[in-house]
C-alpha cells in the first residue's frame, strides 16, 4: 500500500510539475490549431480580439516557421475589422521561451503547473520589493502549445494598465478550451441589410444577393469555432457549399471599401 502511495505521489509530481518551458514546447503548433486572445491597452476604451488559425507549419533544422492567418477586430468607440496572413518564426527551439516583462528591481516568483486544458504552464509573477518606487506589478503566462506570452500588468507610477490574455483555444494537441468570442456578433453593429443571402438554411449552393458584377469580392468561411475553412474571390453570385458538414457559418465579404459578415446555416 505504501509502495503504490509513493507511486501515485511520484507521477503527480512528475506529471504536474513543469520546469520552464522551451520555445519549441512553448510554440508547438500543429496546422489548424485556432487561438483566440483579447488585449486591452492603456486605459484606451474598447477592446482587440485576434482570432488566429495555422495554415501553413515548415520544420527546418532549429528552426519551425508558421503561416498565419489572422482576423483582428477592434470593438470600442469606432470599431474596425482587418484579415491578414502573419508569419511567426521560432529559433533556439531548446532556449527557454522569454516572459513578458522583467524588472531589475523587482525579482520573479516563478511557478509551473498544469492548466485547465492539461497543457503545461509557465508562470511568471512580480513582487514587491523595497527599493522599487511604485513598480509595475505584473504576471507573465507561457502556455504549452498554446503560446505567450499573456501578460497582466498594472503600472502605478504611470497610471497604465495592459492586458493580453488567451480567452479560448482549439488545438490537435489539447482539444478546444475557454470562451469563444463571436466576432460575427461583436461586430455586428457594422453590419447592414445590403447585402443577403440564401436560401438560409441552406443544402448544396449559397446565393448572395446585392453584390454587383463590377466589384471585385473576396469571400471566406469561417465555422462556428472561429477556424477559416475556405477564402477565394467571387466568380458568379453564388458559393457551392455542398462538401460543408451541416452547422452554422460565417461569410465574410470583402471589397476594396467594405466588409461585411453574414451568418448562414448548412443543413
Amino acid at each position: 500500500m505504501k509502495k503504490l502511495l509513493l507511486t501515485m505521489i511520484l507521477f503527480w509530481i512528475t506529471g504536474h510539475s513543469y520546469s520552464q518551458l522551451t520555445n519549441a514546447e512553448v510554440y508547438n503548433f500543429e496546422i489548424g490549431d485556432v487561438l483566440q486572445t483579447k488585449r486591452t491597452s492603456g486605459g484606451t476604451p474598447g477592446y482587440l480580439y485576434e482570432l488566429d488559425t495555422i495554415v501553413n507549419k515548415v520544420v527546418g533544422s532549429g528552426i519551425i516557421t508558421y503561416t498565419i492567418q489572422r482576423h483582428t477586430v477592434f470593438i470600442g468607440p469606432v470599431s474596425s475589422e482587418t484579415l491578414s496572413v502573419e508569419t511567426l518564426v521560432v529559433n533556439n527551439l531548446s532556449s527557454a521561451a522569454n516572459h513578458y516583462l522583467y524588472v531589475s528591481c523587482l525579482p520573479p516568483i516563478d511557478s509551473s503547473y498544469t492548466g485547465v486544458c492539461v497543457q503545461g504552464i509557465d508562470q511568471r509573477k512580480s513582487d514587491w520589493d523595497t527599493s522599487c518606487f511604485e513598480p509595475p506589478m505584473w504576471i507573465s503566462t507561457l502556455h504549452e502549445g498554446l503560446g505567450g506570452p499573456y501578460y497582466s500588468t498594472v503600472d502605478y507610477s504611470n497610471l497604465i494598465d495592459l492586458n493580453y490574455e488567451l480567452i479560448y483555444s482549439n488545438t490537435v494537441q489539447w482539444g478546444p478550451c475557454g470562451s469563444y468570442f463571436d466576432l460575427a456578433v461583436g461586430m455586428e453593429e457594422e453590419i447592414t441589410e445590403e447585402f443577403t443571402v440564401s436560401p438560409n438554411p441552406a443544402s448544396k449552393e449559397l446565393l448572395i444577393n446585392g453584390i454587383g458584377d463590377e466589384i471585385e469580392t473576396r469571400f471566406s468561411i469561417i465555422n462556428s469555432h472561429g477556424k477559416l475553412i475556405r477564402t477565394a474571390f467571387l466568380i458568379s453570385s453564388s458559393i457551392d457549399i455542398s462538401e460543408l458538414d451541416m452547422g452554422i457559418y460565417y461569410l465574410k465579404l470583402e471589397t476594396d471599401t467594405s466588409i461585411k459578415i453574414l451568418k448562414f446555416i448548412k443543413v
